[in-house]
């Protein structure tokens, strides 16, 4: 049985790259249940990678693409969640359409049939499963 978790999608308050053919302005992103804030926390942070207090670097799991945004003053947030998989959440990530799915890009956002939607207060609060 395939480990289930929380996939996510973020919206930008401005496309990453306004010349690139698709002007790409969503991440669709996968965490563990109970993982969902502390994800938030790190992409906002923008840094991949963090001093410990041995001295060394440890990677902080943020995607390359919100860490650009970071870089380059371009806001984003959280704006729907789904129970699911990696598979689902690769699944997802191959539509190459973030846009579709994004509630506020769209009136009436596509529906993910294979998946449960869940609100983003609960997915934030969700507690971990062991």
């Amino acid at each position: 049985m395939k480990r289930m978790g929380v996939i996510y999608e973020y919206h930008l308050d401005a496309p990453l790259d306004e010349n690139h053919p698709t002007k790409p302005g969503h991440y669709l992103g996968f965490c563990e249940f109970g993982r969902l804030a502390e994800r938030d926390r790190i992409h906002h942070k923008g840094q991949r990678w963090e001093h410990m207090f041995d001295g060394k670097l440890k990677h902080t799991g943020a995607a390359r693409f919100l860490a650009v945004a970071v870089e380059r003053n371009i806001g984003f947030q959280l704006v729907r969640a789904w129970r699911g998989t990696r598979d689902d959440e690769r699944r997802l990530k191959k539509w190459k359409n973030g846009r579709a799915l994004c509630p506020i890009c769209n009136s009436r956002p596509k529906a993910v049939e294979f998946m449960d939607e869940i609100g983003l207060d609960m997915a934030l609060a969700e507690k971990r499963r062991r």
